[in-house]
């Protein structure tokens, strides 16, 4: 039983497309660690966006939720919301109510290149990288 378990988790996290990275220390994130301990947190990517819906409208600015008074690095979701560590993008989350920022990792410009969130409820990450829309994730808690 045991076996299948773990079975059925490696085949759901090869159809999530996500990305896990362990390090005894933590999580490495460009050049960036996040003291997750042996923790083996995934990061997720960005959806990519429905080429038959018009996107959203670029925002002014990055909006995200509070930061957390207590950083549970170990329960954030981490969410890449740029292709790289170069060129970061404009991110805002909403609800900013239902969430709150864990880490915030920065690309070379200065833009979040990977988000660490405490979710309370449910949320959509959306991206612009260059003022077009890159895509979005919706994360529910739990």
């Amino acid at each position: 039983m045991f076996a299948t378990k773990v079975g059925v988790i490696v085949v759901l996290a090869g159809l999530c497309g996500c990305t896990t990275h362990t390090h005894p220390n933590g999580l490495r994130i460009c050049g960036v660690r996040i003291p997750t301990g042996a923790m083996m947190p995934s990061v997720w990517a960005l959806r990519s966006p429905d080429t038959g819906r018009r996107p959203p409208a670029a925002p002014a600015r990055t909006v995200l939720p509070p930061s957390a008074p207590t950083p549970d690095y170990w329960a954030a979701r981490y969410v890449r919301v740029s292709e790289g560590c170069d060129v970061g993008a404009t991110v805002p989350v909403t609800p900013v109510t239902g969430a709150a920022t864990v880490v915030v990792v920065r690309a070379r410009d200065g833009l979040p290149a990977v988000v660490g969130l405490r979710l309370t409820s449910a949320v959509t990450v959306r991206a612009w990288r260059h003022g077009r829309f890159a895509g979005e994730l919706a994360l529910r808690p739990g």
